[in-house]
């Protein structure tokens, strides 16, 4: 049914002359509030399209108990429009939509998919207690006094599409938790959704876009944690998209720059307890005498030779420690302390340069240089907000 008077379906469900499967499609012209609800909730129109059309009054579709589809195509609603306190079990498609008044959709659950594709609300929406199952599509809309999800209930949430979405900036607000691992789409009209699987159908600048813009309006907010991980992962939407052996290994490193932790795990302490190896088993006499330490009249090392397997004979001198008289514990905390004051340069003395003992002073050389380099590659690769201030100081 197309018609122009809405006033003509309402009589004819009254007089039961609408049957079950009926679709009711106004173009252009006008409907009031009251009419279109009880269009909506008869049962027996299945879907509902409105293209071009102004809602003069309020209207609330509660209880929503008939169509299986609306579709609100270049609709204005002049007054509140209460979406709240329903089930909507199929998907509700609002798109370039005018709200003038509030939008109420608060209290309902939306199983599949909310579409408000390029609709403006010169009010700000409730969402408040609002349930999502499905998809969230907010491409291109115009939210002028703000957006607040905090209160919607995002977790079972599977995508939520905000390319091009504008709200002031600060103005949107909500919970990182509930958007990030991957909720974040981008959705084309030729391929449907690309998500971070599908690289054939992603578009990494989108994602850029979006996520940046996040980024900025958590800082506004002063939130600069969510900030940093809204960057983080587009960061892993770089890996998994572009890939590449380096992107992989930065993010396993150094967690894109903003997870640092991880380059002391899994730089730093191996590189440390490599180096206590070399001078716990090759130098370690020359360690004990550099920290000071009375080794005692019976104390002596004695030295064995081992020879590698294979067609060159491969000598290394390692110190038998059986009969020092330093206890195991100690020693091991000797060559710990020595090996990390060196890489890191913490109490560093020029003492411990010994010019006599070649071999010594090419491994300290070597360990200390390493450490300033490592330096040098935390301060440029690091991102988070934490170091920025130190980044500034050192001009990185």
């Amino acid at each position: 049914v197309v018609v122009q008077e809405p006033e003509y379906v309402v009589q004819a469900l009254k007089r039961g002359l609408v049957t079950s499967d009926s679709v009711f499609v106004l173009v252009g012209g006008s409907i009031k509030g009251d009419a279109l609800r009880r269009i909506v909730g008869s049962g027996r129109v299945w879907r509902i399209v409105l293209i071009d059309a102004r809602i003069e009054s309020s209207v609330s579709f509660f209880p929503f108990a008939g169509a299986r589809l609306l579709e609100f195509n270049s609709v204005t609603f002049s007054k509140e429009a209460l979406f709240s306190g329903n089930i909507f079990p199929y998907a509700i498609a609002i798109a370039r939509a005018h709200f003038q008044e509030r939008a109420d959709f608060s209290t309902s659950l939306f199983t599949t998919e909310l579409s408000l594709r390029s609709s403006v609300f010169d009010q700000e929406p409730d969402f408040s207690r609002a349930g999502f199952y499905g998809t969230l599509d907010l491409r291109g809309s115009d939210f002028r006094k703000g957006l607040d999800l905090r209160r919607a209930n995002l977790k079972k949430l599977s995508a939520i599409l905000l390319e091009d979405m504008n709200t002031p900036i600060g103005a949107f607000h909500v919970t990182w938790e509930d958007l990030r691992g991957g909720k974040i789409l981008v959705r084309s009209e030729e391929s449907g959704f690309a998500s971070w699987y599908d690289p054939t159908g992603d578009k990494y600048e989108s994602y850029e876009k979006i996520y940046k813009r996040l980024r900025d309006n958590y800082v506004a907010q002063g939130d600069v944690n969510s900030a940093d991980d809204v960057m983080y992962e587009l960061e892993w939407r770089r890996d998994q998209i572009r890939g590449g052996l380096l992107q992989a290994l930065y993010g396993w490193l150094l967690g894109y720059g903003y997870e640092p932790w991880r380059f002391l795990a899994f730089v730093i302490a191996p590189l440390i307890l490599l180096f206590a190896f070399v001078w716990y088993w090759g130098h370690y006499p020359t360690v004990a005498l550099i920290l000071n330490e009375k080794l005692g009249h019976d104390s002596q090392f004695t030295t064995a030779t081992t020879r590698a397997i294979g067609y060159r004979r491969l000598k290394a001198t390692v110190f038998d420690h059986t009969s020092c008289g330093i206890p195991l514990l100690a020693r091991i905390w000797h060559v710990l302390f020595f090996a990390s004051s060196v890489l890191l340069g913490f109490r560093f003395k020029k003492e411990w340069i010994h010019t006599r003992n070649k071999t010594f002073l090419v491994l300290v050389t070597f360990e200390y240089a390493l450490g300033l380099a490592l330096y040098v590659v935390f301060a440029v690769f690091v991102k988070g907000s934490e170091f920025r201030y130190l980044k500034g100081l050192l001009g990185f």
